[in-house]
């Protein structure tokens, strides 16, 4: 182990919260006092207050400058250099940019400050060791190092010889709303404030790097990075505050659970979502009329009739539907189709010599072909349609706010509008192991289907292969974690084709799975189109950060947003009346992972081990004990959607059963889906795909 001496060291700190032309990241700031705060503490023995300097939203780069260069020329043992907020890649080289209030993210190189110039004013310090802490996105979507085309560019634009540089993936930066640290600086000023229990007296960079990477993989967070040349990671950069609090070799005692809920405040909690219930239902009543409002507000569903139910209309009448069998499509299908990708309006849909047509696997390594080609493929090849992806044509049109381009099944209009249903939730929320474990189960379990009266089919066998291949087999079979949800790109999740026998029909089911955080990022833009746009919500609970309390040790339990607020919000202003008390729109609140709670919750406990799929009248009382759990912890917070939907119920999950390994994978004993399916039937009830008098009591 290296040692330094704190006086002849000095640390700068650069904290860029506030953007003229970028998104706002409130968490940056505290994020970086608090890390300054925390190496400036006089126990931990790393770089006192007076040898540091903090730069708050600094107005320009010469105030950067001079900062790092005045701390260079004295630093003689230590020096350390910290950035926090949003990085940019610049166009042509790939150079990295340290981006400041001011700064243009389409002219970094005259706005922001240059990386180039921050690594030549370190090396030219006399220093002996030199750390660069760099917690900021790059491209704002792409993983730091090893997954990114510029991966070797951008490492590169980090490496100083001689130094040691952490870096957290890019959309770590990306700030929650009501979150007081960003996810990697509040795992690093975690780990240094409390310390490794059974580790060495000093914490050296390797120390904290192993670590840091250990509870982010944990949690599914992107995984940090580092370089590091000559011994510099040997470097004791704190004092292990958590040195001799347990003897090697030993576990540490574990803590006693929080005590239960008191039965009156759950009666209390119960009394309040009860009411809760009654003002949604008053609204539903009222909003049954007339049919254009809520043709307008229930995007992807056609509007009811005067006189139908808020879903009635997604329904062949009685008497017709005992006319049939099954309808493969609608009457008349789609003449206008509205992309479930960006929101646009495509004129025309079934007009075949308009826009372009591709085949092969989800249009990624695409085959262009013509209209003579489409219908010789039609016409030739048994479901030759399932292989064709078609590209939106409202791309090339200001309205688009994707603007990338983008391609949607050719059959997606067939079957009226299309039902598009969005998972939201926090990155590490387990909204990816969720969607994957009710593709699978829906996919397998017949006895659901008969029971509920639905059948799947492809609508794209691009798509399905790609997604069980991809998505669904390895978490499933392989029992291997998947990654979480970084941003928002420009594809569909998954899309399925149901064939309803309760509405007479068949139903283009596409899902988007959106990471709350990304609403702060620079793909806000494009998360709205989707999220204002969908017909249904999920929106998944993680219990490690809802209510740390109840997650066993070992885990890294500390409190955080839930990633709902953004979301939420842009539903209210582009979906709700100006008189509305809810977004006339049904949508699902999972608490999921509720295996890591079940020893520490009775409510969670009993939910989970329930055999009740084929009994969804108990869903009334299932979504009273989840909304009493999480407003009896305190976390209610993570119930903002069951104050703004006008139809939400609330469900227990666990996609795995099991808690995941540190190699990456899960365990054999206990895995396994449970009560995945419920949220997902719930929603397709409230939808009108299947008959929600199945889910009354």
């Amino acid at each position: 182990m290296i040692k330094f001496d704190p006086a002849r060291s000095r640390a700068v700190y650069v904290g860029v919260s506030r953007y003229d032309n970028m998104p706002n990241l409130p968490a940056v700031e505290q994020s970086t006092s608090d890390f300054a705060s925390t190496l400036s503490d006089a126990y931990l023995g790393a770089i006192p207050a007076a040898n540091s300097t903090r730069l708050i939203n600094p107005p320009d780069q010469d105030a950067v400058g001079v900062a790092l260069e005045s701390a260079a020329d004295v630093a003689e043992d230590m020096l350390l250099f910290y950035y926090a907020g949003h990085g940019i890649s610049g166009r042509r080289r790939g150079d990295l940019y340290l981006s400041l209030p001011k700064t243009s993210p389409q002219r970094p190189a005259f706005s922001a400050v240059q990386y180039d110039l921050i690594r030549e004013v370190i090396l030219e310090s006399k220093a002996a060791v030199r750390v660069v802490i760099l917690d900021c996105c790059f491209s704002g979507r792409a993983a730091l190092l090893g997954l990114s085309p510029d991966a070797k560019d951008v490492r590169n634009e980090l490496e100083i010889a001689g130094a040691y540089v952490l870096t957290a993936s890019p959309a770590n930066a990306i700030a929650v709303a009501g979150e007081t640290h960003t996810a990697f600086t509040g795992e690093l000023i975690s780990l240094l404030s409390d310390g490794i229990p059974n580790g060495e007296q000093y914490l050296t960079l390797n120390n904290i790097y192993t670590q840091l990477h250990s509870r982010m993989r944990k949690r599914n967070w992107p995984e940090p990075q580092r370089l590091t040349t000559a011994s510099a990671d040997q470097l004791g950069l704190v004092v292990n505050r958590a040195y001799g609090s347990a003897k090697k070799g030993q576990p540490e005692p574990t803590p006693l659970p929080p005590p239960p809920i008191a039965p009156e405040r759950i009666a209390f909690e119960r009394t309040i979502f009860l009411a809760l219930r009654d003002r949604q239902a008053d609204f539903q009543r009222r909003s049954s009329t007339p049919a254009s409002k809520l043709r307008r507000a229930v995007r992807g569903i056609v509007g009811p009739t005067e006189g139908e139910s808020t879903y009635e209309c997604c329904r062949v009448p009685t008497q017709e539907r005992q006319k049939i069998n099954l309808i493969r499509r609608p009457a008349h299908p789609s003449k206008t189709l509205r992309c479930p990708v960006c929101g646009g309006k495509i004129p025309n849909w079934h007009d075949h010599t308009q826009g372009s047509f591709s085949i092969d696997e989800f249009a990624r390594a695409s085959i262009p072909i013509d209209d003579s080609q489409y219908r010789k493929l039609v016409e030739s090849v048994p479901d030759g349609r399932l292989d064709v992806m078609r590209e939106c044509t409202v791309v090339h049109e200001d309205r688009c706010q994707s603007r990338i381009r983008h391609a949607i099944p050719d059959l997606m209009g067939e079957f009226g509008p299309p039902v598009v249903i969005g998972l939201i939730g926090g990155v590490a929320a387990g909204k990816t192991l969720l969607l994957a474990a009710m593709i699978n189960e829906l996919r397998r379990n017949a006895d659901v289907q008969k029971f509920f009266g639905i059948s799947l089919a492809p609508l794209h066998r691009g798509i399905e292969r790609s997604y069980f291949q991809g998505t669904v087999d390895p978490f499933c079979k392989e029992r291997r974690q998947l990654a979480k949800t970084m941003a928002y790109s420009s594809g569909i999740t998954y899309a399925t084709r149901i064939d309803s026998r309760y509405a007479g029909r068949s139903f283009s089911v596409v899902f988007f799975d959106v990471a709350g955080e990304t609403f702060y990022g620079l793909d806000s833009a494009r998360a709205a189109s989707v999220v204002a746009g969908a017909s249904g919500y999920i929106f998944v609970v993680d219990p490690v950060s809802a209510v740390p309390a109840l997650v066993p040790p070992g885990k890294n339990r500390w409190p955080a947003p839930s990633g709902f607020t953004a979301p939420i919000d842009v539903l209210r202003e582009y979906r709700r009346g100006p008189k509305d008390p809810f977004v006339p729109v049904p949508a699902t609140i999972v608490l999921t992972k509720a295996d890591l709670i079940c020893d520490s919750d009775s409510l969670a406990r009993r939910w989970l081990e329930s055999q009740d799929l084929l009994k969804p009248q108990t869903l009334s009382e299932e979504s009273e004990d989840v909304y009493s759990l999480l407003a009896g912890r305190d976390a209610k917070q993570w119930l903002y959607p069951a104050e703004s939907f006008m139809d939400v119920s609330l469900h227990f999950a666990s996609a795995s059963g099991v808690d995941v390994l540190d190699s990456g994978y899960f365990p054999a004993d206990g895995f396994g889906q449970r009560r995945v399916l419920r949220p997902l039937l719930s929603l397709f009830a409230m939808l009108g795909i299947v008959d929600r008098n199945l889910f009354l009591a």
